[in-house]
């Protein structure tokens, strides 16, 4: 969708608590439109942020590069987000997709919020920096949930019950809850099982697997599964 010439240009709204849905297949920051140019243009709010695309079961992308399928749905964490980015830092959440949105990817993402993933596919969790107490969630009624790089987070909530979830590459989580198909987790650091975003501990329909290379394992909360082999 195009908005009208000038639009937004000396906008008198310099603050706000609202929250921000941008549903589109496509978005470019810093363009010029007619005789207004959008280069110092900033979109922030302390509500929540959702960014999704518009076409049902389009795939989404939050990577630096390019999708190999130019016809997904992209964003540059480069670009799009941080104090330089056309998204500032100050937002009480983002949500990348919704209950209709394809595979998603997110990479490359360094981001001071808590961050929340929505997709009816897979899931790819690539190199992820959430500082301080924040949280990433994953919500998927997709078949999998990996990882392509280190997820550093203080808090992971995964609600996906027909996924295998597979985290092997070292990850820095501080506390981890979830609900799946199945577990595979591997952590550099100390790693509790608590409740994180109204998941309590893990529940598990198949197996579970959980390693620190460093420091304690703390269960403080249940761990269940329906599992009934010997592994």
């Amino acid at each position: 969708d195009s908005l009208p010439r000038g639009f937004g240009i000396a906008s008198p709204v310099t603050s706000s608590s609202s929250n921000i849905s941008i549903i589109a297949d496509t978005i470019k920051a810093n363009q010029v439109f007619g005789t207004g140019n959008f280069s110092a243009s900033k979109i922030q709010s302390s509500g929540i942020l959702t960014l999704a695309p518009k076409t049902i079961g389009k795939n989404l992308y939050i990577q630096n590069s390019t999708p190999t399928n130019t016809s997904d749905a992209w964003f540059n964490p480069n670009s799009m987000f941080g104090v330089n980015g056309l998204f500032t830092p100050g937002f009480n959440k983002l949500i990348f997709g919704s209950a209709t949105t394809g595979s998603v990817v997110l990479d490359n993402y360094t981001f001071d919020q808590d961050t929340q993933i929505k997709s009816n596919n897979t899931v790819t969790l690539g190199a992820i920096k959430i500082a301080d107490d924040k949280s990433l969630e994953v919500t998927t009624t997709g078949s999998s949930i990996a990882d392509t790089g280190v997820v550093e987070v203080a808090n992971l909530a995964i609600n996906a019950s027909n996924a295998d979830v597979v985290l092997d590459e070292s990850n820095k989580i501080g506390v981890i809850a979830a609900n799946v198909k199945s577990l595979n987790l591997q952590n550099a650091q100390a790693l509790s099982i608590g409740i994180v975003k109204d998941i309590s501990g893990i529940t598990s329909i198949n197996n579970i697997n959980i390693a620190t290379l460093n420091g304690d394992l703390k269960i403080k909360n249940n761990i269940a599964t329906a599992s009934s082999t010997n592994d």
